[in-house]
């Protein structure tokens, strides 16, 4: 090959590219396999690249000149082009803003040139106006220009291909603030508005006094140049020279304050492509950085804010997916490098609130690191960080100046509150004084929002235990009292359970907590060996009669427990399980809603992705779930039901078909069901009990008239499924009703007879099945369609466990049937 001269420019393309292997340099658009092609051919590859590289400043720059003229930014002329820019060059911000306006002017003439931006390399191209400006001011005309720029439609929507357009407007938002910082201080951020959470603090912005303005602006200025995945160096020395100028406290507590607007900020859906939710574009940058300039402070106010804001930003909204994945993963740093029980406890939370199965997994990860570092398993570090809110035995008082509030945590999701005057009687309503002085008001708001953090994290206490009936756990006597029976929060749960304590000859028996001692189900005192270990009771362990007495005992003592354990449904290994040794087919052969069932599933601990209709879409998976103690998983085989009309309006199969639940080792290796722990069975066969029994079509009453498929093998597993054999939890069902009708107002009118409940109205006797509530009018049996929306108030019965929505609903419609002579609802009418 002859060499090129300094200036040939055509020649050195065409060198480049032959030492490339790329044949035609003037193609336009990317040949098929040039990507693959390109990548494994590198400019770094040609020898002539590399010296055009490190030729003098002059030549590079004339090169890029020549190719800009050329305007094609593709293939080997485009890779050389964005190569160049990032070198060091002789061009002036004037020539390289004109190379703007030309790319527009072309975009703006023709359609077919809406991708140009995208195709070329802009951020290396304000690289070179970034690069001016750091040692000179930019002139008046340069700055009006850039202004322009940001208000090019380019600049205005997001691009999913080429180059990122948005860290483009970015860049030259910060030329812009940076120059105006040099020449008047530091100007007004003004790229706020757009949602509720910019809105909110421009409102704010007019009351502010200049010191305080300019300290918004600093902070804004810095932290909406939060790009990428996590803060550079730069970024970080910018935070500490901010704090520095400030002091650490009133940068604290300026974020603080726009960190609380962003969580009260309203959770909005602007447009559902691009879906722009929570955030707008901008701001979803401003509040990364605010997060990542919390990076470092550790107090309480810091790590509850973020973890607020990492729950809201979390949550799933129909047709978009997640609020704010970006804002999420920046809080997600901060608690991944922040210490400190408080900490702990917010990830443990959000392992409990989360579905989505990676961020699940990166929460999990950062528990067990923190769990490591303290020498701790996961499991006892979530019990040594629960927070007891100022609770003494479940309640707390507040004073307010001549008034006190009394507050008391009843179970999960649910504590009372009562006013009381200084002479300590009842105040029915809110004290006048709470909405004329400033502070008290204040305090008031600051005891609401840790009201609301109680309820949560009651909840989320109640969910943990309930994952413990899984799982093979014991505690040391000392450890159970401090963290379960004495602890100010978890206490209130803990005490309506049923444990297993560890007797002297090594034996264990089931006790309950009441009035300060440990009693039996026939009311007996239990003596735990404290030098001994304590369980939680699970009734697949005990006898029948055991079961029963506890039952009795916690209905007589009206105690309602936080889960369902005395009442709890209990799965035995069957023959038909022992024949076929390593799956069961239990809970094959159904159909169930796929999102219904995909979010129990996430509630549940398991892991699921939704199937759809799409080519590429799955056939089968298993649902898996893993186990703390335990090195097996399970897995249930989910199949796609093939049906046109199985399809909703995202490509995602409305209802899918049950198969075969198995256990597995690691490696895929399926383990004989007699080897599994009776717990761990139970566990399991009792989750997929529960998805089939809550999101099978057989519970839907209207599916025989509107379901989607009404093939006659679909009309069949409706109609044997809605009044066909009861399962675990009808059959749990079945035994609470036998408690309580007695106690009901029904109770003359109303007996259990096989798998139904019978009614007896004035016009009519009623036949309510027990398993998914579907009703048949005796004696011919017509089937009447109630639906719940035609019911009216819901019954709260006194259950001895958390409600049961079957139950409540089956109760409703006994309720409404016993008095059908008073029905109003015309379609109901119409059917009786």
């Amino acid at each position: 090959m002859q060499k090129a001269t300094a200036h040939d420019f055509p020649g050195i393309l065409q060198a480049i590219a032959a030492e490339r292997g790329i044949g035609n340099i003037h193609k336009l658009r990317p040949a098929e396999g040039f990507d693959a092609h390109r990548a494994a051919n590198p400019l770094s590859s040609s020898d002539t690249y590399n010296r055009l590289k490190v030729a003098p400043v002059s030549v590079r720059t004339e090169m890029v000149r020549y190719l800009y003229a050329h305007g094609a930014p593709y293939l080997n002329a485009g890779d050389v082009f964005a190569g160049l820019m990032r070198r060091e060059l002789a061009l002036l911000p004037d020539e390289v803003i004109s190379w703007f306006e030309g790319i527009n002017a072309r975009r703006e003439a023709d359609f077919s040139g809406a991708w140009h931006f995208p195709e070329w390399p802009c951020g290396y191209m304000i690289q070179q106006v970034e690069r001016y400006a750091a040692h000179s001011p930019l002139s008046d005309s340069d700055l009006t220009r850039l202004r322009a720029i940001l208000e090019w439609p380019p600049f205005q929507s997001r691009n999913y291909w080429g180059s990122d357009l948005g860290r483009v407007r970015v860049r030259i938002e910060r030329l812009l603030a940076s120059d105006a910082r040099q020449l008047a201080g530091e100007p007004r951020y003004d790229n706020l508005g757009g949602d509720a959470f910019g809105q909110g603090l421009e409102q704010q912005w007019s009351s502010l006094k200049e010191a305080e303005a300019g300290r918004w602006n600093a902070v804004f200025h810095l932290a909406a140049t939060a790009l990428g995945a996590r803060p550079t160096q730069k970024f970080q020395k910018s935070r500490d020279a901010l704090q520095d100028r400030f002091g650490k406290e009133v940068l604290r507590n300026l974020l603080h304050h726009f960190l609380e607007a962003a969580v009260v900020a309203a959770l909005t859906k602007v447009d559902r492509w691009p879906p722009k939710i929570y955030f707008s574009d901008a701001n979803t940058t401003l509040v990364k950085g605010l997060v990542w300039m919390s990076i470092g402070f550790q107090d309480r106010k810091t790590v509850h804010l973020i973890a607020d804001l990492c729950e809201k930003c979390m949550k799933k909204i129909p047709a978009c997916g997640i609020a704010s994945q970006a804002v999420a993963n920046a809080c997600f740093l901060y608690l991944e490098a922040t210490p400190g029980a408080d900490v702990a406890a917010r990830l443990s939370r959000l392992a409990l609130m989360i579905r989505q199965k990676t961020v699940k997994a990166r929460i999990e990860a950062a528990i067990a690191r923190k769990a490591d570092a303290a020498g701790l398993t996961p499991a006892a570090l979530e019990e040594r960080v629960v927070p007891t809110f100022g609770l003494t035995d479940g309640a707390r008082s507040v004073a307010f100046k001549d008034h006190s509030l009394q507050i008391v945590l009843e179970g999960p999701g649910a504590v009372s509150q009562m006013w009381y005057r200084a002479d300590g009687t009842v105040q029915k309503s809110t004290p006048k004084s709470l909405g004329t002085d400033a502070k008290l008001k204040a305090r008031f708001a600051q005891i609401k929002r840790e009201i609301g953090d109680l309820k949560k994290t009651a909840t989320g206490q109640r969910n943990r235990i309930d994952r413990l009936f899984a799982e093979d756990v014991t505690w040391s006597w000392d450890d159970f009292e401090t963290y379960y029976i004495a602890h100010p929060l978890v206490s209130v749960l803990a005490r309506r359970m049923i444990w297993d304590l560890s007797q002297k000859d090594g034996s264990y028996r089931p006790a309950l907590f009441q009035n300060g001692a440990w009693s039996a189900a026939d009311g007996g005192r239990v003596y735990p060996d404290k030098a001994g270990r304590v369980r939680l009771w699970h009734p697949v362990e005990s006898d029948v009669e055991t079961v029963r007495a506890w039952r009795q005992r916690l209905v007589d003592l009206a105690i309602v427990q936080p889960t369902k354990q005395a009442f709890r449904e209990v799965y035995l290994l069957t023959d038909a399980e022992r024949a076929t040794a390593t799956y069961s087919n239990r809970m094959a052969g159904h159909l169930v809603k796929q999102h219904q069932m995909a979010n129990l599933m996430g509630a549940r601990g398991w892991t699921y992705q939704l199937m759809g209709g799409f080519d590429d879409g799955k056939h089968a998976q298993f649902a898996q779930k893993t186990f703390a103690t335990s090195p097996l998983r399970a897995s249930y085989l989910i199949h796609r039901h093939w049906d046109n009309a199985n399809i909703n309006d995202m490509g995602m199969m409305i209802f899918v078909g049950t198969d075969q639940l198995r256990f597995c080792t690691a490696d895929d290796t399926a383990v004989p069901l007699e080897e599994i722990p009776r717990r761990q069975f139970s566990e399991t066969m009792r989750d997929a009990d529960l998805f089939v029994g809550v999101a099978s079509i057989g519970n839907d009453p209207l599916w025989r008239d509107q379901g989607p498929v009404l093939t006659p093998a679909v009309r069949d597993y409706w109609e044997g499924y809605a009044f066909g054999a009861l399962d675990a939890f009808a059959e749990t069902r079945k035994d609470l009703l036998a408690y309580l009708l007695p106690r009901l107002k029904i109770a003359e009118q109303a007996h259990i007879e096989g798998r139904y409940l019978i009614v007896d109205g004035k016009r009519h006797s009623y036949r309510i099945h027990l398993g998914s509530g579907n009703v048949l009018i005796a004696p011919e049996d017509r089937f009447l369609c109630i639906v719940p929306s035609g019911l009216g108030p819901t019954p709260s019965p006194d259950l001895p466990f958390e409600g049961d929505m079957r139950l409540s609903l089956i109760l409703s419609k006994a309720l409404l049937l016993a008095e059908d002579d008073k029905i109003t609802d015309p379609v109901i009418l119409a059917q009786i």
